[in-house]
């Protein structure tokens, strides 16, 4: 016998919870769900391009309308997460839609007006875009094993979302941009609350719509899309700049990467998972870092600059990598001045919207935290809201990274910890892509597989792109000595073999190193992708709700996973505050607000609601 009970949330949602003791049914009545998820990506990925075309306009000119829109789109992207970090200091980005057209409207028009104010001679003249070839046949087998990636990826959304840290806390710092302004002291609550993700922002900004607070399933895939949007832009661009280093290292780690996606989607697409999103995001802007280098066009390395700095929203240990990359660049285009004309516009817009994305997000930190460069204990700032020394906290997180389960006083004075975290470092998926890549890189090296027809200028130029390795080996030093977790530094584990594995391929295979490449790419996708296809059945299992979604593209209903109900416990703050904490883990979920994850006294309001902030009482004895 089936029973359906139907409810009604505060977002407008429709859920039907089916119970059918194991028995399954379709529940979408002939619905696609997948197809409204796409179509809200597209909704979104439209509006960055139109917040990023004054960029593109610019861009086009040099390099043609296709790149044009890949630089576009990244401007846009960059544009958009400083317009949110602006606007949710002053209102809660669940305020209302007008208001969220009304600020991205005004950032554009900013961006245009500034962006032609700075590059008149731009706006005349011949162009100088270089001629394409004819269109690239062999790029057809990777374009549809691109395509095919996302209807999986799409439909993971309605998945489980099981990473351990969305329960903990990505779920609660959604809700809090979601419902409240950027809330001083948000710390001493949860200090994970207190380090500014910007990918949750825009599920906060997409919760105004028919998915409500469930956009948060929608995040991780939306920039995978991203992603294939911009390489399949490359591959198709049949120019000298887009058979570029860059797109063979986009498409060598993007295309793992979505594979490796695809592998787990419950932790790393349906959950809201910055490891994934830094991941993209770094890989990204390495690619453009690479084009800019091997070019010597300082648009793309601004780009490329660019799109680090969105990384470094995302995950604020990036901001280290960032600031070693853009060191480089300027060392690089300096010792290389001489006689070369560059278009300033883009560098100049590019820097500024990297600064803005800088400034903002340490801004923001230390509004929630009382800190400058939170989780350092070195620059405490004279509020009453400052959150407990985060040095306890940043200890733990270093000694679970190099022994999961170990005290720091185990793992902090000592290498004893070193053979364990290489037995389980070699098995991660990053550290065995490396190591096939820089085997790849040694072969070409080593037997020249197909007569060159690179000059030694162009070879020359090529090699450029090594400099790379520069920031990444930095990077990969200070994470190692700090809290050596692959996941936190996958982007730059990927690119140690992958910028080698591209430049031995551009050099040795030349024209054949974009089909090559994307012929192993395809290779790699195809697996992942038919197991997700063939994993799409439309039927409700055991534990899923049908929910049906409004205000979307179009009403959809689907076969989803809830997020779990952790029971919870009420407790009372010496100062009469009730406060509720979970009992089974420490994971609140949805519970929201003032949940945290274990009894705390010393926390301390500041004021009768939630939005005056919090503060601890160690600070005040």
């Amino acid at each position: 016998m089936l029973r359906d009970v139907s409810s009604v949330n505060a977002d407008g949602q429709t859920t039907v919870r089916h119970q059918s003791d194991g028995l399954t049914c379709n529940s979408f009545g002939g619905n696609v769900p997948s197809v409204a998820v796409i179509a809200t990506w597209i909704l979104i990925t439209l509006w960055l391009l139109a917040l990023g075309a004054p960029a593109g306009v610019l861009a086009s000119r040099r390099f043609g309308a296709l790149a044009g829109t890949r630089i576009a789109l990244w401007f846009g992207l960059a544009s958009a997460l400083l317009v949110l970090l602006l606007v949710n200091f002053f209102v809660p980005l669940r305020s209302s839609w007008a208001v969220a057209i009304a600020f991205f409207a005004a950032g554009l028009a900013v961006v245009a007006a500034i962006t032609i104010a700075m590059t008149p001679r731009l706006r005349v003249g011949p162009s100088n875009t270089e001629k394409r070839g004819p269109f690239p046949y062999w790029s057809l087998i990777v374009l549809v094993a691109l395509v095919l990636s996302i209807i999986p990826i799409a439909h993971a959304a309605f998945g489980a979302a099981n990473q351990w840290d969305s329960g903990l806390y990505h779920l609660n710092a959604i809700q809090y941009a979601s419902e409240y302004r950027v809330i001083p002291g948000l710390a001493n609550l949860h200090d994970r609350l207190g380090l500014t993700n910007s990918q949750h922002l825009i599920t906060a900004l997409l919760s105004n719509s028919g998915w409500g607070i469930d956009a948060f399933r929608l995040q991780v895939g939306f920039f995978v899309f991203l992603v294939t949007i911009d390489l399949s832009l490359r591959i198709v661009d049949n120019r000298p700049a887009a058979r570029s280093v860059g797109s063979l290292v986009l498409l060598a780690g993007g295309a793992a990467a979505i594979a490796f996606f695809l592998s787990n989607t419950d932790e790393l697409v349906t959950s809201p998972s910055p490891d994934s999103v830094a991941l993209l995001l770094t890989l990204v802007g390495a690619a453009y870092l690479a084009d800019g280098l091997s070019t010597r066009r300082t648009e793309l390395a601004a780009t490329g600059v660019l799109v680090l700095a969105c990384a470094g929203s995302v995950r604020t240990q990036l901001w280290a990598f960032t600031v070693i990359a853009v060191v480089l660049v300027i060392v690089f285009f300096r010792s290389r001045a001489s006689g070369i004309r560059r278009p300033k516009a883009l560098t100049l817009a590019a820097s500024l919207v990297s600064g803005g994305l800088l400034l903002t997000t340490q801004v923001r930190d230390a509004i929630q935290t009382g800190w400058l460069l939170f989780p350092l204990d070195r620059f405490p700032l004279p509020v009453d809201w400052k959150a407990f020394d985060p040095a306890a906290s940043r200890l733990w997180i270093i000694s679970w990274a190099r022994t999961p389960g170990a005290a720091p006083d185990e793992v902090m004075e000592t290498w004893t910890w070193v053979g364990g975290w290489l037995t389980r470092a070699t098995g991660d998926w990053s550290v065995r892509l490396t190591l096939g890549l820089l085997a790849v890189a040694g072969t070409l090296w080593l037997f020249r597989l197909h007569k060159s027809s690179v000059s030694r200028r162009d070879s020359s130029n090529l090699r450029a792109s090594m400099w790379l390795l520069i920031p990444v080996i930095t990077a990969l030093t200070l994470w190692f000595l700090s809290a050596p977790d692959p996941r936190f530094a996958w982007g730059q584990i990927v690119l140690l073999g992958a910028i080698p594995a591209a430049v031995a391929a551009a050099v040795r295979l030349t024209g054949a190193a974009m089909p090559v490449a994307g012929a192993l790419a395809a290779l790699i996708l195809t697996p992942a992708v038919l197991a997700g296809l063939v994993a799409i059945d439309g039927e409700t299992r055991e534990g899923e709700t049908v929910t049906t979604f409004t205000s979307v593209p179009w009403t959809t209903s689907a076969a989803l996973t809830p997020v779990p109900t952790p029971d919870l416990a009420v407790y009372t703050l010496p100062t009469g505050e009730e406060l509720v904490t979970p009992t089974a883990d420490d994971r609140c979920w949805m519970a929201f607000p003032l949940c945290r994850p274990y009894p705390n006294d010393s926390l301390l309001f500041r004021g009768d609601s939630v939005q005056d902030g919090f503060s601890s009482r160690m600070w005040t004895q």
